[in-house]
């Protein structure tokens, strides 16, 4: 795999450009700047006039600053070996995006630092970004929604959208939602992450452009990817495998579901014993594992929805004779594996639900009780039971 690091001196026309930035974000405060016009064609006006007020609005959260910028670029010829490229200025970027062919595949693989943090890039560099590959609103939608803790009101976003293109071009867009564990010392703390994915898919040419948002450089999938591409076998039957980064990204992060669920079923199990032996139990625990539960299948239906449509692509593509009988039944056994397990997930997320609400009615029951015991001392005083 050749390596090529874009870290340029400031030279004279990279100078012009950065000059170029502030003179454009200036103005764009003025509201002289506007979301491309290329999606003019498939949005209103005032919803390009909507998201080009939100990705201003969400500029800071979303986007670095210039000297953070950090984006790779990997190419999969035709007939060469896959290279990557990484780009650590936007100058640099913006060129390389704008005057070069994209060949076969083309992968733009874009990490933040934290779930919560920008990305790494600038919003200037995105916009041209979605202008020059006239991505729909659809992945902005996806886009919008990263930088910010994730929301219950949000549960059911992401899942995939296809849009089928004259000439048998598909683009699809989806946001994937995923558990993961990480420890600190003896403790281990779960974190909320998301990858945004968007996929266009030249059934004629066979070729593919990914633009993939991970939440931070050391997801899985972003170094699971890197090591395709050093080793050199991402870019073998590259015109076939339009399904290959698609099930990377659902085999490198649905496994974290059933440790997630495992680890809050120990959770209820553990303070569910008190109250099972009638002895003290924290009544507040019980809420807030009662709470998380409560969107967890939104978020796996979501998910479930995209492996379902993935399916419905997979045929669609297989009956247009893009491949043979044996491709379309192996992906179709890979998708088909993934949405036996997030069935089996809502199933225990549903069982969890009911073994703690038999908790809490349980508790409901003692504080009944007691306060008729103890009419003198009102039984909402306090969150403990003794």
């Amino acid at each position: 795999m050749k390596i090529i690091k874009t870290t340029m001196d400031m030279a004279t026309d990279e100078k012009s450009y950065l000059f170029f930035l502030g003179e454009k974000a200036r103005e764009e405060k003025r509201g002289a700047h506007r979301y491309p016009l290329s999606l003019s064609c498939t949005s209103t006006s005032s919803d390009l006039e909507f998201y080009d007020q939100r990705l201003s609005e969400m500029g800071d959260l979303s986007f670095c600053e210039e000297k953070d910028t950090d984006v790779n670029v990997i190419e999969v010829p035709e007939s060469a070996s896959p290279s990557l490229r990484k780009f650590t200025n936007s100058y640099g970027l913006d060129c390389y995006i704008s005057k070069t062919p994209v060949p076969k595949s083309r992968v733009i693989s874009i990490s933040a630092r934290s779930s919560v943090g920008p990305l790494q890039i600038i919003e200037t560099s995105m916009r041209n970004l979605l202008d020059r590959y006239k991505v729909g609103t659809e992945f902005l939608d996806l886009l919008l929604s990263l930088g910010e803790d994730l929301k219950d009101s949000e549960a059911g976003l992401g899942k995939m959208v296809t849009r089928e293109k004259p000439g048998g071009v598909y683009d699809t867009s989806y946001l994937y939602i995923y558990p993961e564990s990480s420890k600190q010392g003896s403790e281990t703390s779960w974190t909320w992450r998301r990858t945004a994915v968007f996929h266009r898919f030249d059934a004629g040419a066979k070729s593919h452009l990914w633009i993939l948002l991970h939440p931070q450089q050391t997801s899985a999938a972003e170094q699971r990817l890197m090591k395709a591409v050093g080793n050199g076998t991402w870019g073998e039957n590259s015109s076939i495998n339009w399904d290959q980064l698609h099930l990377l990204i659902l085999s490198s992060y649905t496994k974290n579901w059933l440790s997630y669920l495992n680890h809050l079923e120990a959770s209820i199990k553990e303070d569910a014993k008190p109250t099972l032996a009638g002895t003290a139990c924290d009544l507040e625990r019980l809420q807030r594992l009662q709470d998380e539960l409560i969107p967890l299948n939104a978020r796996l239906a979501t998910s479930l929805g995209t492996v379902r449509i993935l399916g419905n692509l997979n045929t669609l593509l297989w009956q247009k004779k893009q491949y043979d009988e044996a491709r379309f039944k192996g992906i179709s056994f890979e998708l088909g594996y993934v949405k036996h397990e997030m069935e089996g997930y809502i199933l225990g997320v549903e069982t969890m639900r009911e073994r703690l609400k038999g908790c809490l009615s349980c508790i409901s029951q003692h504080l009944i009780v007691r306060a008729e015991r103890q009419p003198h001392k009102p039984w909402f005083a306090r969150l403990k039971i003794q």
